[in-house]
């Protein structure tokens, strides 16, 4: 038996080791569209708003569909924690069910980008642009659900390195496509953003294909279930819908909130969707250091909700918080430190420089708030609470920030500082309301598990 001190030194441990892994996983996501978005507007003032634009519905319904297939990790996590895993194969061919038919599903969608940019009120100049940019990046997404599917089920078994390898290789060979597609090298014709677009989707499928075959060939198949598979597939697919409906709808929520956020900016003109662009690239880089350490929460968390293990739940969710706020703000005074040259590697264009080191300091100020929501969030979600995050989110982003970010930025003319001061103020609504229910879920944890523990021995960490 661990004494109380050792026992959150193994916990702060245990997170560290899964979250670094993770988070430099989840930074290669970013970092991808960052490069993406930086070569783009190396080649043309305004490849850059089309990048931007074109990517931003795309990223919503990418968020979606990871969101309904992060049970694929929660409900592995729970059973490795319970000490029974074989189900774990069958949870990982119903997320691929999920991944192939929601890919198509976006595929066919996405095949008429001219339909949908021009819905959201951007310029002829943009849609045409920006239509190219979304069609191109629509083909990629069945292979960011296979890839998303392989990298939780493995982050589940306390197995993040893969994800982080083949993450890394990517965004090594996306550089490489970009200078061949994006200016024209190797004999290829210059395509701006649309070669960006190109290079990121065949470079997803890539990855895809990589961790496909190490979950195949690296998993103890017995150990898992997997050939012949344990339980039934279809019993886990609705079980898979059933928590990962809520969780869909909350990143859903909060992903189609910020893509409106940068349509406000685009109705604003190529300078402000140009330095927004940048902005929120750098916030949601960071950011995915906080998701980074969510994801560590959640497995954590559902270890423990598997071991009806009360007070090791509650530790993972505040030590998850705790290290999560400690690297956001590390990390939020290196972007201040480091805002012009990061700014100049996205454009030469001095206005939207200028623009974007404005509002450096309120993008700064909004990673904490963020960070610790969804770092508390995923703790939620580890717990078998799916809802509180999406209404969190619901409240956060839609009642609060796109209602205050239009009156500031477009009906008072605050531009996108008025845009920033929104998505601040609906990060803090929303952190406020999960740490809040956060704490209350623990407490209630106890009582809970306390009646179950009378039946069963608690198995120990």
């Amino acid at each position: 038996m661990l004494n109380p001190l050792a026992r959150w030194r193994h916990d702060i441990a245990a997170t560290l080791s899964l979250a670094l892994p993770v988070m430099i996983s989840r930074a290669g996501i970013l970092i991808m569209v960052m490069v993406d978005t930086a070569m783009s507007g190396r080649s043309g003032a305004s490849e850059i708003a089309y990048y931007g634009v074109g990517a931003a519905p795309l990223i919503t319904m990418i968020v979606m569909g990871v969101g309904l297939i992060i049970s694929v990790q929660i409900i592995c996590a729970q059973a490795v924690g319970a000490g029974d895993t074989r189900e774990c194969g069958s949870v990982w061919l119903a997320g691929m069910g999920y991944a192939a038919v929601l890919g198509i599903a976006m595929v066919a969608m996405t095949s008429f980008p001219e339909f949908w940019l021009s819905k959201f009120g951007q310029s002829a100049d943009i849609v045409a642009g920006a239509a190219p940019v979304m069609y191109a990046l629509g083909w990629g997404l069945p292979a960011v659900l296979a890839f998303s599917v392989c990298n939780l089920f493995l982050e589940a078994l306390d197995r993040p390195l893969p994800g982080m390898v083949v993450m890394i290789a990517g965004n090594v060979l996306n550089i490489a496509a970009n200078w061949i597609l994006v200016f024209g090298n190797a004999g290829w014709p210059a395509m701006g953003a649309e070669g960006a677009a190109w290079a990121t989707t065949g470079v997803r499928v890539i990855m895809a294909i990589a961790l496909v075959v190490t979950v195949l060939v690296s998993v103890d198949r017995a150990r898992y279930g997997f050939g012949p598979w344990h339980g039934s597939v279809f019993r886990i697919s609705r079980r898979i819908a059933r928590i990962g409906l809520p969780m869909s709808l909350g990143v859903g929520l909060e992903s189609s909130a910020f893509a409106t956020m940068t349509m406000l900016a685009g109705v604003l003109g190529a300078t402000a969707v140009g330095a927004y662009t940048i902005a929120h690239n750098l916030n949601a880089l960071v950011f995915m250091f906080g998701l980074g350490v969510s994801t560590a929460a959640a497995v954590r968390t559902g270890n423990a909700q598997g071991r009806h293990d009360a007070a090791g739940l509650r530790r993972a969710g505040w030590v998850a918080a705790g290290i999560g706020t400690v690297v956001l703000c590390v990390l939020g005074l290196l972007l201040l430190l480091f805002g012009p040259a990061l700014a100049a590697l996205y454009t030469r264009e001095a206005a939207i420089t200028a623009l974007t080191l404005s509002i450096m300091p309120i993008v700064v100020a909004m990673l904490i708030p963020d960070g610790l929501q969804v770092v508390l969030i995923g703790a939620l979600r580890g717990a078998d609470d799916f809802w509180s995050g999406a209404i969190a989110q619901f409240v956060g982003f839609w009642v609060v920030m796109v209602p205050l970010g239009y009156w500031l930025g477009v009906t008072t003319n605050g531009g996108v500082h008025g845009l920033l001061w929104a998505v601040l103020i609906g990060a803090v609504v929303s952190s406020i309301m999960v740490l809040a229910r956060f704490e209350w879920l623990a407490r209630t944890r106890a009582t809970e598990f306390a009646n179950v523990l009378n039946h069963r021995k608690p198995i120990e960490p």
